[in-house]
């Protein structure tokens, strides 16, 4: 006897097992994140019904996945979109156990995805580099925000709301490290070298728009709190993820290079890949896509 279900599902990655096999992670609505075997390779990111059949509930099943639309577009891998979405499907895959549902991250995350459908609507009639910069500064402004809504559902939420020492909901301008609390410039001023720098966008009571300053600042502040309490997700979600990681020679525990990361680092510039080189060699737990995300954002908030 053979157990089925059916569900619809983002891909989060592909692994080539042989030939022509396939190991693919999806992270469905229904059934949480869950892994099954197909001949045929699918971009992260994807949107797709997917059937599941398999001998037992936990066992390793075999996928049919059907694309479903093309709301999620496939950007290219070395544009700070593209590495933006290939980061949060790598941090699904690594942080999520296996089988247990999200139906509340599994609608965030589609939701976020689908927004880069209507980002490529609104830039790509004018390719005005301006108006690409400035529609990408907005959904990359999402993205981190996913990132707190992640970490929250892994069991660790920022609280980005008021002080915590005045109780005051303006004015926010730094998160402590230990805490994840933030306070007023203030009251963080005198320990600003041991504060994390809190953007605006990431306020409740904001509605400026995000310069690359913001987006870099930001992801410190959740790369900080991921790195510090997502570890043991992510250790849950590497036993099952299809051999998304390998040990380096000092014990870490870093990303292994996909197909799509290859090609990021081939069409980066130098700078990106040297830093990329630099990243494999240390024992961050965080995606490689992320640090090449991270390193592609200029520091002023112009074009440069």
């Amino acid at each position: 006897d053979s157990m089925a279900w059916r569900d619809e599902g983002l891909v989060l990655s592909s692994t080539q097992l042989g030939e022509r096999r396939f190991l693919v992670c999806v992270f469905t609505k229904d059934h949480g994140k869950r892994l099954g075997v197909t001949h045929k390779r699918f971009d992260s990111a994807l949107r797709v019904d997917v059937q599941w059949t398999g001998r037992e509930h936990h066992q390793l099943g075999r996928f049919t996945p059907h694309p479903l639309s093309d709301q999620v577009t496939v950007w290219p891998t070395a544009s700070t979109v593209g590495l933006a979405m290939l980061s949060m499907t790598e941090l699904l895959a690594d942080t999520l156990p296996e089988a247990d549902p999200e139906p509340a991250l599994f609608a965030l995350t589609d939701r976020t995805l689908s927004a880069t459908h209507r980002l490529t609507q609104q830039t790509m009639p004018t390719k005005h580099p301006a108006m690409l910069h400035s529609a990408s500064l907005h959904w990359l402004s999402a993205y981190v925000l996913w990132e707190v809504a992640l970490l929250s559902h892994l069991g660790y939420r920022l609280a980005l709301d008021q002080c915590a020492v005045t109780g005051v909901e303006d004015g926010l301008c730094f998160v402590s490290p230990k805490t994840g609390r933030a306070v007023t410039e203030e009251v963080g001023a005198p320990y600003r070298r041991l504060m994390l720098p809190l953007p605006q966008f990431m306020t409740q009571a904001s509605e400026q728009d995000a310069t690359s300053q913001d987006i870099r600042d930001g992801l410190t502040l959740t790369g900080h709190f991921l790195e510090r309490h997502a570890i043991h997700h992510m250790q849950k979600g590497r036993d099952g993820n299809g051999g998304n990681r390998r040990s380096n020679a000092t014990g870490g525990n870093v990303p292994a290079t996909t197909h799509r990361q290859k090609q990021a680092m081939h069409m980066h510039d130098p700078a990106a890949a040297r830093m990329t080189d630099l990243r494999t060699t240390q024992s961050s737990r965080l995606p490689i896509a992320r640090a090449l995300l991270f390193g592609s954002l200029p520091t002023s908030p112009s074009l440069g």
